[in-house]
């Protein structure tokens, strides 16, 4: 239980991490995928 609550822990901290520091970042690499699959 310890254990399944310091993973969900650290997911969290990594989800916020992604949204605080790199969510544009993500969305354009996301758009770039997006087009490179339209070619």
């Amino acid at each position: 239980m310890a254990y399944k609550l310091v993973k969900t822990y650290k997911d969290v901290s990594i989800y916020k991490l992604v949204r605080d520091y790199g969510l544009t970042n993500y969305y354009k690499q996301v758009k770039t995928y997006r087009l490179a699959d339209k070619f």
